[in-house]
């Protein structure tokens, strides 16, 4: 008896001795993998550390990035991707658009972006391909408009505002823009006191079309030194949105009739023509007295043959002046043209006094 159970003592230590170390041994699995399972989070998130201290330009991605602690969940972080490089050109300055306020019609500009394509490059057949499939049915006429310029006309806003932004013209290098006389009215009131500003004018004035922009006259005066200085007059220049010119509008509560606005008469200084300034000349100078290009003056064998010519003689002599020779014919054409710009547009009023 005794020895039976001392051998049932003996078996219930070797059970509990096997029991141990079996525990002992789940033990140091369950750390070693919670201690495996720890680092492979401190290496992602060191990982991510990276990427976020990474700066890509332009777009982001949403990338899935799996648990490694429980691989049936996934969890969605934002990490900068570096964007694809493309050789497809976008347009980003979108011209202005039309209005609600402008009753038309709608005129498109289109021409080359590069300054060197030649007028043979661009040709209206080909345009008119470009165009076709996103103006198709709103198209009325494609006609050419001067040098390397093309008029498209359409029927109504949308289809304006959808060619101007069409990113099918920039990518065969073409861009298009709307006439300035298309958008804007100018007109004139007069009889305004000079001691009302501009900003008080703008706040006061009650006009039935949208006025982006209010500019008062100025005219050149001499002082008794002889010096041009500008001097404000009583007519202010009033700049409507959309094409149609009210007959008047209402200041302090008075009618003020609405005129339309004639633009001065330019004449360049540098090529001597008509339609332009000096600063926005792109032809060769010329000079006044001859004709020929422009002599240098600190050349003294480069003189000009008549220029030691009596310049009190009439102008009407073709050996004086043969630049502005009939200049009041020119300039009375310039000024009659600028007087029909309210009306017809710039092609028909060349076509009138050409």
């Amino acid at each position: 008896m005794y020895d039976a159970a001392n051998a049932k003592i003996d078996d219930d230590d070797s059970d509990l001795e096997s029991m141990d170390l079996d525990t002992l041994s789940h033990t140091k699995d369950s750390q070693l993998q919670q201690q495996s399972i720890q680092q492979q989070q401190q290496s992602q998130q060191q990982l991510q550390q990276q990427h976020q201290h990474t700066s890509y330009p332009q777009s982001s991605k949403t990338i899935p990035v799996q648990n490694s602690a429980s691989k049936s969940k996934t969890s969605s972080q934002t990490i900068p991707v570096k964007p694809k490089s493309t050789n497809v050109p976008t347009n980003n300055n979108i011209p202005s658009s039309y209005s609600d306020a402008n009753n038309g019609p709608f005129i498109i500009f289109i021409e080359p972006i590069a300054t060197t394509t030649r007028a043979s490059q661009l040709n209206l057949t080909s345009v008119g391909r470009i165009i076709s499939s996103s103006c198709r049915g709103n198209l009325i006429s494609i006609s050419s408009s001067g040098k390397s310029k093309i008029t498209v006309t359409l029927t109504n806003r949308i289809s304006a505002d959808k060619l101007l932004s069409d990113n099918l013209l920039y990518q065969n290098g073409l861009k298009a823009s709307i006439p300035h006389h298309r958008l804007f009215r100018q007109g004139i009131i007069r009889e305004v006191p000079k001691d009302i500003s501009v900003n008080m004018l703008l706040n006061m004035i009650d006009s039935p079309f949208p006025i982006t922009n209010i500019k008062r006259l100025q005219r050149n005066t001499s002082n008794g030194s002889n010096e041009i200085q500008l001097v404000d007059t009583n007519s202010i220049q009033l700049t409507f949105e959309g094409q149609s010119l009210p007959s008047c509008i209402k200041l302090f509560s008075v009618i003020h009739e609405v005129e339309p606005y004639i633009t001065p008469t330019k004449m360049c200084h540098n090529c001597f023509r008509y339609g332009h300034i000096k600063s926005l000349c792109k032809s060769k100078a010329l000079c006044i007295h001859c004709g020929n290009k422009q002599h240098d003056p600190d050349n003294e064998s480069d003189i000009c043959p008549k220029y030691t010519l009596n310049l009190y003689v009439s102008t009407v002599k073709e050996n004086i002046y043969p630049i502005i020779k009939n200049v009041l014919n020119i300039f009375f054409r310039e000024k009659s043209m600028n007087m029909l710009h309210i009306k017809i547009s710039l092609s028909k009023k060349r076509w009138l006094f050409s």
